[in-house]
């Protein structure tokens, strides 16, 4: 079984990429192979039906092609200005487009972490019509991580058990729901 997981920070040292490592490893525990992709690193353009028209550029290709082939997705983003990052949103733009369908029918596995005290419900739930319009299946227990400076050490690793134990926890969910929809 594929899980990808995807942050919706570019940071390198973000609190949500930090976060993304430990429902990645609840879904290894799960029996799952996990591959973790850089939104930074793809450098997907800007959505643009010109560029489009021109060629679908190759890391949006790429990006659409791993949404494809994986099992179920997993994704830890923070909040901008009350909803999901820009680049997040883009990426689900490009892989959306054409016959490839790389949503549909798929278990999605969300979670954020911010530095205030809403923890990113506002992103996650503007993540859900997106989502609920290209068929994905949004997993009914979300983790919303606030005051996340205060939850992570300078290594990136969790200082409170209960806020891994749900991480990994979400990561191993999704991983059964999406055993359980194979039969």
């Amino acid at each position: 079984m594929k899980i990808v997981s995807i942050s919706g920070s570019l940071r390198n040292k973000s609190y949500n990429k930090m976060a993304l490592s430990y429902m990645s490893k609840g879904a290894q525990e799960a029996d799952a192979e996990v591959e973790i992709l850089d939104l930074k690193e793809l450098a997907i353009p800007v959505y643009d039906g010109d560029i489009e028209d021109a060629g679908f550029p190759e890391s949006a290709n790429t990006f659409r092609q791993k949404l494809k082939d994986a099992d179920g997705i997993i994704i830890c983003t923070p909040e901008y200005n009350h909803s999901m990052p820009g680049g997040l949103k883009n990426a689900i733009d490009w892989a959306s487009r054409g016959p490839a369908a790389p949503f549909k029918n798929k278990y999605i596995a969300l979670a954020g972490c911010s530095t205030g005290l809403a923890g990113t419900i506002r992103s996650q739930l503007a993540l859900l019509p997106t989502f609920r319009a290209l068929g994905g299946i949004v997993i009914s227990t979300p983790v919303y991580i606030s005051f996340a400076q205060n939850v992570f050490d300078a290594d990136g690793k969790i200082t409170d058990h209960t806020i891994e134990t749900r991480l990994m926890g979400l990561g191993k969910e999704l991983v059964e729901k999406v055993k359980a929809q194979k039969g």
